[in-house]
């Protein structure tokens, strides 16, 4: 297993932290107890160390003072750490121990690696050829600051027993309760600056030569400040402060390098140790080469590890040509159990109530119930089980540039709430891939030292949390892997979409060759065995053992598969956890793909594009549904995924009206209404069936009209979403809206062109520090609130079991069922007004509340009510005709009213604008129930209500539905928004309107 937790470092128990093996073997001699096997505890140390210095103090001489270094704690060693470390090569074999250090044979740990004093703009892994003795100290690890104070050592006579007797007292006197010294007020002031500078640097993306010009403004000034205004403390605040990024680190113990770093071929993508990348030969130090052999007759890669540079100094050194950076899993999941109210959260889905045939989130899918047990013994229904997900993708870090691309592997935890798994400060980054020349075929090498924790993982670590003070022991298993297509092909071993068995769900034939583009078309579906796992796992074995290239590519082509590392989880399926990721699939793909068949095909002019352009901003859009498809005739090459998916779910049946001819508006709105269904954030299996139905029926549709070869693998796979959705849950729960955001957050992290990787990580890491750094308790209430903006509180969510509960209020047949007085899910502002109804209106009033509690004896004693402007349901807010500034978002859709204005809960879903909303209470069986209602204003159908095909639909403009008990409607019932605008059909004004699917989180 590789050495990814602590490396370089030994757990000292009088500490109770990792040391430096210098420091680990300092205090084991001085705070070890051999004869009991046992460590002396800090507390109980600086206990005696107080008596002694108590007993001695009259013993000291009298004119003795300590140096400014042994007083004041914020004077720093300036030497400090280089970005450049020195790679020592040893030849004695290596065991590893069990906390993952590196153990010479008999047991002692080998010494750190220091880093070499050379420029600080320098980087890391970097190896001297200089042979000269006073470098090779430094480059041994040999020189320590602190060796003089062991080297003469105070010679104290006599026994301790008798020394600690001359300070004993039977009852020892009570410590005097000490105030807080101006030193240490400003210590604390100090404190909240620098966490400040490092949250605000992580947050608003500030380069580190930016905040090194800030801190040395800063010192500059408080020093010119406090010579000025002759104020001590002004200049002992500058004294203090850390005037680098360096000392900056030092001062909040964070160490930016605590990560791993492994050297790559740029040939095969193999990993090598640092102290690897060279070798001494002839007396001299050169780059290593590539020993790895694919097969037995192929000579070895050959390729050089590292290049020779020149550094500023003059001297010649060497540097990896690629490093591949790890960050441990289980250090993150260790952070993010630490935090206050994680390790509740990821234990809340246990409190869910499970519905049958309704799918919410990861937990409602069939992975996670299988996976409640595994082969017969607990997993995730036991306490402490881990879930996780992965995914690889790559992307630019420089915005110019286009010939550079970055990998990056991430895991999410999935036990936490929907809302808190994908937020950023949640993410597990567990590696940084460096650009290759090209993409390697397999990420096997990368996801090695992954691989190794997912196995300790599986078989049980003890994690610090904040739950225990104590380790816990907690369990965990990777079971989704979610990504692009071709990542996501490399990341579980199969082959790519070209191939001919190049679908990972089923063994379908896609017959084609070099000459011929392959051919996707067939929807036949009974035509297509689906694959298992067991035999997945016979012949990717298969693969990994063919004895020569061309063997294994005849295997991998016979049965679409490579071999991935991740086999060698025992429990990881890949034909099930690998999901189809819908926003490539869905938006990215067959979406843009269509679009642009259009214009090859001239379906859609420039003129067009410009006409759509007009109709697309003509649409009245609210608040919170991502970009917009604006520019669509200029910039529709670039449209983001977002943009896409508006323009498909939203936009596309209003706009393309005119433009296609009549079939192929059909076939498009067959996909169109498929990903309606597919898309809603909570879904019933009736409409996963009916969202499965409808893309075969698209596919098909588009076979007949545009001919096999323009089908698309693809479309193909939207026939296996079904499977995916029941495997994994809704496709909020895996697809990659927010993968595409985490890399957006890493693109605009200030790098420069050198070891890019590295730079990322790093950054990365400081951000983190931030979200796991605990606060100082003094002076909180001045600052926590500005910190609080950024940071938030884990602890304050909305838990998306309750998206259940309102998917199932706006839909249920039965109202009688529904506990409408249950306002826990709504949320009503402070502001409100008081308002009286008439008696029609309590009448009307009354006659809802009956349609509701039809078996309830209601009394209404008051006609006074509270009148919002507002309302939050869930995590959504919902505006109203009071508030011109919501009005956009006061368009609700609901299945509430008939054309007379009755309750009906069985009629379609039909729009209405909310003209308020308000809090009244009722007397129902004897006790007083508070209820908050809509008040809308329902429109009229139209005799052109299909004109532009669902989900558009075309309504009266002006003429409402007559007021009735309808004119009242529970929040809850609230199904969803509604885009809308205006037209003219006829020679008549018209509205046209078109769904938006509810937000839960």
């Amino acid at each position: 297993m590789h050495c990814l937790r602590k490396q370089s470092r030994l757990f000292c128990g009088h500490c109770d932290k990792y040391l430096s093996r210098t420091a680990f073997w300092k205090h084991r001699k001085l705070y070890y107890d051999l004869h009991n096997e046992c460590w002396t505890r800090k507390d109980d140390a600086e206990e005696f160390k107080e008596e002694m210095e108590t007993a001695l103090h009259s013993a000291s001489p009298a004119g003795f003072t300590g140096t400014a270094e042994d007083t004041n704690p914020f004077l720093f060693d300036s030497s400090g750490e280089d970005d450049l470390e020195n790679a020592v090569a040893c030849e004695d074999p290596l065991d590893v121990d069990m906390e993952g250090n590196m153990c010479t044979p008999d047991g002692v740990g080998l010494a750190d690696p220091v880093n070499a004093e050379i420029e600080e703009n320098s980087s890391d892994g970097i190896s001297s050829s200089d042979t000269d003795e006073s470098d090779s100290s430094s480059v041994c690890g040999c020189i320590d600051s602190d060796k003089s104070d062991d080297e003469h050592p105070e010679v104290w006579e006599g026994d301790v027993e008798e020394l600690l007797q001359d300070v004993a007292d039977d009852e020892p006197l009570q410590e005097p309760v000490q105030e807080n010294s101006s030193t240490q007020a400003l210590t604390t002031l100090l404190q909240w600056l620098v966490y400040f500078l490092l949250l605000w640097q992580a947050t608003c993306k500030i380069s580190d030569n930016g905040l090194e010009w800030l801190l040395q403004f800063v010192f500059q000034f408080l020093h010119v400040m406090g010579i000025i205004c002759k104020s001590e403390y002004v200049c002992q605040l500058a004294a203090m402060l850390p005037s680098s990024l360096y000392l900056l680190r030092q001062f909040v113990d964070f160490k930016r390098d605590n990560f791993v770093k492994f050297a790559v071929c740029p040939k095969c993508a193999s990993l090598y140790q640092l102290e690897n990348c060279t070798r001494h030969v002839g007396g001299q130090i050169v780059s290593s080469l590539c020993t790895y052999k694919p097969f037995r007759s192929k000579r070895e890669c050959g390729e050089a590890l590292a290049r020779k540079v020149i550094l500023g100094s003059g001297k010649v050194s060497f540097y990896p040509h690629k490093l591949y950076c790890v960050n441990s899993v289980i250090d993150q999941v260790e952070g993010l159990l630490k935090r206050p109210g994680v390790p509740e959260m990821c234990e809340q889905w246990r409190e869910r109530q499970l519905e049958d045939n309704i799918f919410a989130d990861v937990y409602d899918g069939s992975i996670w119930k299988d996976f409640l047990k595994f082969k017969g013994d607990n997993f995730l229904n036991a306490p402490r089980n881990l879930a996780f997900a992965i995914n690889v993708d790559w992307f630019q870090p420089f915005k110019r540039r286009s010939d550079h691309s970055v990998g990056v592997i991430y895991l999410v935890l999935l036990n936490l709430p929907r809302e808190e798994r994908f937020k950023w400060e949640n993410i597990i980054v567990a590696g940084v891939i460096p650009e290759m020349a090209k993409e390697p075929k397999s990420l096997n090498t990368f996801l090695e030292p992954i691989v190794d924790e997912l196995k300790a993982l599986w078989k049980g670590v003890k994690l610090s949390t904040s739950q225990s003070s104590t380790a816990l022991k907690y369990r965990g298993a990777l079971i989704l892997a979610s990504a692009d297509l071709p990542a996501v092909r490399k990341l579980c071993g199969f082959k790519g979409h070209s191939a001919h068995h190049g679908c990972s769900k089923c063994f379908k034939f896609f017959p084609g060759s070099f000459k011929d583009k392959t051919d996707y078309s067939g929807f036949d579906r009974d035509s297509w065995p689906p694959r298992n796992i067991d035999s997945h796992r016979r012949h990717a074995e298969m693969v990994r053992k063919a004895p020569t290239q061309s063997k294994k590519e005849e295997l991998a082509t016979k049965y679409g598969v490579y071999y991935t590392c991740l086999l060698q989880l025992e429990y990881f399926d890949a034909i099930r956890f690998t999901a189809i990721d819908p926003m490539h699939n869905l938006f990215l793909g067959t979406a843009k793909y269509v679009f642009k068949l259009w214009v090859k095909k001239n379906f859609l002019t420039k003129k067009d594009l410009k006409m759509l352009e007009e109709k697309i901003n003509s649409l009245a859009v609210g608040t919170g549904i991502g970009r917009l498809p604006h520019r669509i005739a200029s910039n529709y090459g670039g449209y983001t995924a977002s943009q896409w998916k508006n323009w498909t779910l939203i936009y596309s049946m209003f706009c393309l009206k005119s433009f296609l001819p009549d079939s192929h508006l059909r076939c498009w709105q067959t996909f169109v209404l498929a990903c309606q269904y597919l898309c809603s954030p909570v879904i019933s299996k009736t409409n996963i069936i009916k969202a499965d139905l409808l893309f075969v029926k698209f596919g098909e549709s588009f076979e007949r009209l545009y001919g096999k070869k323009y089908v698309t693998p693809n479309m193909h796979l939207h026939c296996h979403l079904k499977e995916c959705v029941i495997d994994c849950g809704p496709v909020h729960a895996f697809w990659c809206f927010s993968f595409e955001c985490f890399n957006g957050i890493l693109g605009a992290m200030q790098v420069n062109g050198r070891s890019v990787e590295v730079q990322l990580m790093r950054k990365l890491l400081a951000g983190r520090f931030v979200w796991d750094v605990k606060f100082p308790s003094e002076f909180q209430e001045n600052f926590m609130p500005f910190l609080a903006q950024e940071k938030g509180d884990s602890s304050d969510h909305f838990i998306v079991s309750n998206a259940t509960q309102l998917f199932n209020s706006a839909r249920c047949l039965n109202l009688g069922e529904v506990l409408w007085s249950d306002l826990t899910l709504v949320g009503l502002p402070n502001r409100f007004k008081h308002f009286v109804l008439d008696s029609d209106e309590l009448r009307v009033l009354l006659d809802c509340y009956k349609t509701m509690y039809p078996r309830e004896k209601i009394a209404l004693t008051s006609s006074v009510v509270r009148k919002y402007s507002s309302v939050m349901l869930g995590t959504e807010k919902f505006g109203s005709k009071m508030d011109c500034r919501n009005l956009r978002s006061a368009r609700v859709m609901a299945s509430w009213t008939t054309d007379d204005g009755c309750i009906d809960i069985s009629v379609p879903s039909k729009p209405g604008i909310v003209n308020s909303y308000i809090l009244h209470s009722a007397k129902i069986k004897g006790e007083f129930y508070q209820h908050v209602f809509a008040i809308v204003w329902w429109y009229k159908a139209d005799c052109d209500e299909s004109y532009f095909g669902k989900p558009a639909q075309v309504w009266k403009l002006t003429d409402y539905e007559p007021c009735g008990p309808a004119l009242f409607m529970p929040v809850q019932r609230i199904r969803q928004k509604y885009v809308c605008s205006s037209v003219t059909l006829n020679g008549v004004k018209k509205l046209v309107s078109s769904p938006i699917a509810r937000v839960f989180h």
